[in-house]
C-alpha cells in the first residue's frame, strides 16, 4: 500500500482504478514481476467496491463457516491498517 504524497513517482494524476472518475487517494503497486500499474483508489470506492471485492475473493473459495474465519481475520489487518495510517499522519503532522 502507498500513499499518493511523497516516494519517487508522481500519483498525483493517478485516478480511481475502481470508478475511473475520482482522484485517487492511495495507491497499491503489487511486488509481484509480470504486474503492470498501479492499483487506484478514491474514498468512495474504498467503502463500497473493496469490501465486495474481499468479500468476492475469499467466498470463491470457502464454504460458510471458513468464510466467517477468514473475515475475522480481513478485519483484523483493517484495524492494523487503520492503525498504521493514522501513526503515519500523526507522524506527517509533527514534521
Amino acid at each position: 500500500m502507498g500513499r499518493i504524497e511523497g516516494g519517487d513517482i508522481d500519483y498525483r494524476d493517478l485516478k480511481c482504478s475502481f470508478c475511473g472518475k475520482a482522484d485517487a487517494t492511495a495507491y497499491w503497486s503489487s511486488p509481484t514481476d509480470g504486474h503492470r500499474g498501479d492499483v487506484g483508489c478514491c474514498p468512495g470506492c474504498a467503502l463500497s467496491a473493496l469490501p465486495k471485492l474481499i468479500a468476492d475473493a475469499i467466498w470463491r473459495e470457502t464454504n460458510a463457516n471458513d468464510f466467517r474465519r477468514r473475515w475475522a481475520d480481513a478485519e483484523k489487518e483493517y484495524w492494523y491498517a487503520v492503525s498504521c495510517a493514522s501513526l503515519n499522519a500523526l507522524m506527517r503532522r509533527q514534521k
